[in-house]
């Protein structure tokens, strides 16, 4: 059992003394009068519950609908969801995943296009270097700052 500390009131009121004999007594006199109710359509005059039922049709129907709240539900949340996960799935994640794609074959094109530049002699390499030198140096000579 969960204790509160004394500085907290609790999230429930108990019912106590008279309240809670008045609630158990409504409550046996409600339960009764259903159970008089049912003897008295079912039992004692059953044409009297076809009566009823051909008067309130339209609620009885709604009551065997469950109110129709899964109806409702399904078309004020489900259907709107299936087609917000069919936009995602069809246009934002194909135009996503083409996005990813290209940038792959970029990376890949890429990377044939220097494989030739590797060539493991640091000759090549002191010549590469040499070269962005003198890039750097006429860029910043003529172009730059």
């Amino acid at each position: 059992v969960f204790a509160y500390p004394a500085q907290y009131a609790s999230p429930v009121p108990e019912a106590s003394g008279a309240r809670y004999w008045i609630v158990a007594i409504v409550a046996a006199i409600l339960g009764a009068i259903g159970i008089w109710l049912a003897y008295v359509f079912y039992v004692a005059r059953p044409a009297l519950a076809a009566e009823y039922a051909e008067r309130f049709a339209g609620l009885r129907r709604a009551l065997l609908n469950r109110y129709y709240v899964d109806e409702v539900y399904h078309t004020a949340f489900v259907q709107p969801s299936r087609q917000l996960g069919r936009w995602l799935s069809d246009g934002f994640d194909r135009g996503l995943e083409r996005l990813v794609n290209g940038v792959g074959g970029l990376v890949r094109e890429a990377s044939l296009a220097l494989r030739d530049v590797q060539t493991g002699y640091v000759r090549n390499y002191a010549l590469m270097i040499l070269g962005g030198a003198v890039l750097i140096v006429a860029y910043m000579l003529f172009g730059g700052m």
